[in-house]
């Protein structure tokens, strides 16, 4: 069993008995979760912070972009319209 899966069961079992305790909030359900201060503060922040990554990330991959098409291989021009063959050296 690998540790990430042992892991993630030891958090559901501790979980579980925290989100039972009395006396948190005055509201009950899907309700308690989105008017409580206590949970709309840390999602708020989070959906924050997803937003400003995501930003983040678009401006950068445009940025990179931009830069790789602006640097892209462009055709040799050559003026010298002669043919010419390799030299070999002995």
């Amino acid at each position: 069993m690998s540790r990430s899966l042992i892991g993630s069961i030891a958090a559901l079992v501790f979980a579980v008995p925290v989100s039972a305790h009395p006396g948190h909030g005055s509201t009950e359900g899907v309700a308690h979760y989105a008017t409580e201060p206590a949970h709309v503060v840390p999602m708020l922040a989070s959906f924050a912070a997803s937003g400003l990554l995501l930003a983040v990330g678009w401006f950068a991959v445009s940025r990179l972009n931009q830069s790789q098409s602006s640097a892209a291989a462009q055709p040799i021009r050559v003026d010298d319209d002669t043919t010419r063959r390799a030299r070999r050296t002995r």
